[in-house]
């Protein structure tokens, strides 16, 4: 048969659980839904665009120039400012151009229990193929991490702090 990684059992299970029907669906999300607050500013007239998304998993992408990392290192930098400039410009509609930003991320609403996917495949456009890193995570018993502030606490045995001091547990 088919080898399967843990994140794919449990994509396989939440799905075949979901289909049971609407109340199941909603325990779901009540257990593993979470929502994200991006959000684009226009360094030029301070003008702010944000969407929000509902998400069951964040997919955290590793380093390849690091030897190794941490969950902390990866939460850290899923949540990182991202500045917009050069060819990535932001389309200002309060400016009516194209203006450097400033792009976040930031948690709205945190899940009772956070699943975390890691991003292990790179494509190789020398190969044309893709590989996988072989990177070490280490994930400690408390992480803590400087991101964006959620509103609600968590009570799960995993902790996290994330930006603005607020504990993940």
């Amino acid at each position: 048969g088919l080898q399967h990684d843990a994140h794919e059992y449990l994509t396989f299970v939440l799905d075949a659980l979901e289909a049971c029907g609407d109340g199941v669906s909603k325990a779901l999300d009540d257990l593993f839904g979470g929502e994200l607050e991006r959000s684009i500013r226009c360094d030029r007239c301070g003008a702010r665009s944000a969407t929000t998304e509902h998400f069951v998993e964040l997919a955290l992408r590793l380093d390849e120039a690091a030897k190794a990392t941490s969950v902390e290192d990866l939460l850290a930098a899923y949540f990182a400012e991202e500045k917009l400039t050069g060819d990535d410009r932001f389309d200002c509609g309060s400016c009516g151009q194209r203006c450097d930003a400033t792009r976040r991320c930031r948690l709205a609403r945190a899940p009772k229990y956070l699943v975390l996917a890691l991003s292990r495949f790179r494509y190789d456009f020398v190969s044309k193929s893709r590989r996988k890193l072989h990177q070490h995570v280490d994930v400690r018993e408390r992480v803590e991490v400087d991101a964006a502030p959620h509103r609600r606490g968590l009570d799960v045995p995993y902790a996290a702090r994330l930006p603005g001091g607020q504990v993940w547990r």
